[in-house]
């Protein structure tokens, strides 16, 4: 793939096309302005709780962008215009990973979680704490592999 940073995905895109690395596909094209979309909403996305800090940014307390979910017949590009996304998404914490992979480790996260005294638990729910530790780690999470 082209090494050249882009600084958006359909930018990256018509890179890869440009260097005759891919060749132009409409279906690639759709998906990738959709991806576009969310990247520009992303731009102007804080997920930090307001506060005193929060005064100062532009933007507190918006709705988190919803996100997008390619699906089609193997190899028509849905891991590569998800790796442009990745690569280009203007968040400092974000994740990439397969789903089953993600999945097995909130298993051993519950299974920590409910190794612990109950004095050293929040409750008995171990899903509300994992879940800000993971939202902690990573504002965006990209799957590959997701099957619905």
């Amino acid at each position: 793939m082209n090494q050249t940073p882009a600084q958006t995905p359909m930018a990256a895109y018509r890179d890869l096309i440009a260097s005759a690395e891919i060749e132009a596909d409409p279906a690639q094209r759709l998906a990738l302005e959709k991806l576009q979309l969310l990247h520009s909403r992303l731009e102007r996305y804080d997920p930090r709780p307001a506060g005193w800090a929060g005064l100062f940014r532009r933007r507190r307390n918006d709705p988190p962008p919803q996100g997008l979910y390619l699906f089609g017949e193997v190899g028509r590009g849905k891991t590569m215009a998800m790796d442009l996304f990745f690569a280009t998404a203007p968040l400092a914490r974000k994740r990439r990973t397969h789903f089953h992979a993600f999945m097995r480790e909130v298993r051993e996260r519950i299974n920590r979680f409910r190794s612990l005294p109950e004095a050293a638990r929040d409750g008995d729910d171990p899903i509300p704490p994992i879940a800000a530790e993971i939202a902690a780690e990573a504002w965006l999470l990209c799957f590959d592999e997701l099957e619905v």
